[in-house]
C-alpha cells in the first residue's frame, strides 16, 4: 500500500515527517476539512475542522486503534485520542479493506502553526502494535479568531459584579 501513498500530494503535507509501523495497515491519505467540507491547510481559532485519514489494510487485524494527536511545532503535546480510549469498537478489518477514518475537532487554538499525527495500531495479547503511525504528518495554520494569547482559547468571558 506504501506505493499507494498520495500524502504527500496533500496541501499541508509535511515532508519531515516520521513514520514507523510493522505495515499490516498503511495511511495512505489524508485530508483536512472545513465545515463546508472543502480542504484547507488553515483555520480560524475555535473552528470546527475534519481529519480524514484513508486506511488500507496489508493483513487481517482483530482489533484495530486508529488515533490522532495534536502538537506545536516545538513538540509539544496539545490533544490527542485514539478509538481505544474513547471505547469505539471498530471490529475486526480483512486484508484488503480500504476504509476512511475521521476525527472531528474545534480548533480552540491560538494562531500559529501545528503538526498533525495520525496512526493505526492493533491490540493483540494486552499490547498496543503500531501498524503504521505518521508523527507529523500534516501542519494546520491557525489564524486569529479573537483577542487572546496563550497555547489554547478557552472561549474566556470577563463579567464586572459590582457585588456579589
Amino acid at each position: 500500500s506504501i506505493r499507494d501513498d498520495k500524502c504527500p500530494q496533500r496541501s499541508g503535507y509535511n515532508r519531515n515527517e516520521y513514520r514507523y509501523g510493522n505495515g499490516s495497515a498503511s495511511i495512505v491519505d489524508f485530508k483536512i476539512l472545513n465545515s463546508e467540507m472543502e480542504e484547507i491547510v488553515g483555520i480560524r481559532s475555535k473552528e470546527v475542522f475534519l481529519v480524514r485519514c484513508r486506511v488500507i489494510f496489508d493483513e487481517d487485524v482483530k482489533r484495530p486503534i486508529f488515533g490522532i494527536t495534536l502538537k506545536t511545532k516545538d513538540g509539544i503535546e496539545l490533544y490527542g485520542t485514539n478509538t481505544l480510549l474513547k471505547r469505539t469498537e471498530i471490529g475486526e478489518k480483512r486484508k484488503g479493506d480500504d476504509i476512511w477514518i475521521e476525527y472531528r475537532l474545534r480548533g480552540n487554538l491560538q494562531p500559529g502553526d501545528y503538526l498533525i499525527s495520525v496512526g493505526v495500531a492493533s491490540f493483540d495479547g494486552g499490547m498496543v502494535v503500531p501498524l503504521d503511525r505518521r508523527y507529523d504528518l500534516a501542519t494546520l495554520s491557525v489564524l486569529p479568531g479573537d483577542e487572546s494569547f496563550g497555547l489554547v482559547n478557552l472561549e474566556g468571558e470577563i463579567r464586572i459584579f459590582d457585588t456579589i
